[in-house]
């Protein structure tokens, strides 16, 4: 069973990606808002849960995850700065 949800983990993890290439061909912008939107961060959330984590052990990785946003954008700052520049 363990292996099983194991498996639909990764396969909603990879749909996501697959989701947000694939919409990048069509739209740039809906597929910045769909890669904006913080889903593995809510998913891992309901994973961790799910697995029985504690409340504690939950908030302790939402604070991660807060602390990590201004890591995240100098990087898609830096990135787009270096792509248009050479």
């Amino acid at each position: 069973m363990a292996t099983l949800a194991y498996l639909a983990k990764i396969t909603l993890t990879v749909a996501i990606i697959v989701l947000i290439t694939e919409t990048s061909n069509r739209s740039l912008f809906l597929a910045s808002l769909f890669a904006s939107i913080p889903i593995v961060s809510i998913l891992a959330i309901l994973w961790m849960h799910n697995d029985g984590k504690s409340g504690e052990d939950i908030a302790i990785f939402a604070d991660g995850v807060l602390l990590l946003i201004i890591p995240s954008l100098i990087c898609f700052f830096l990135i787009s700065y270096l792509l248009r520049n050479g």
